[in-house]
């Protein structure tokens, strides 16, 4: 039983591992009137097979609104002063459906 309790625990810690990445300057952002936001930061790497365009998707008005508001100053913030931004990914595209949804965003 311990065995099987250590496996499900290592498959679910791994699973970050196949989240898409990328880093660079943010090349473009986008506000739909559905509440989104879509944007591309440098060339993405390992992302899921849901996510076939590079560009990155975030919630700004369901459950995580909030989060996802706070994303989208720190990715005006960095693209009105050429930072370079890196993005990590959740894995899944459940905010929209071709653009992996993303976890966080950090600024360099």
């Amino acid at each position: 039983m311990k065995k099987l309790l250590v496996a499900c625990m290592l498959v679910a810690l791994s699973s970050p591992v196949f989240a898409g990445t990328s880093a660079g300057p943010v090349s473009s952002y986008l506000v739909s009137r559905y509440g989104k936001l879509f944007f591309k930061a440098g060339d993405t790497a390992s992302r899921p097979a849901c996510s076939y365009n590079g560009d990155w998707a975030v919630d700004l008005v369901g459950p995580d609104g909030a989060a996802g508001k706070a994303i989208l100053a720190v990715i005006m913030a960095a693209h009105a002063a050429g930072k370079t931004v890196q993005v990590y990914g959740k894995n899944n595209c459940d905010v929209w459906g071709d653009r992996e949804t993303v976890e966080y965003v950090v600024v360099q």
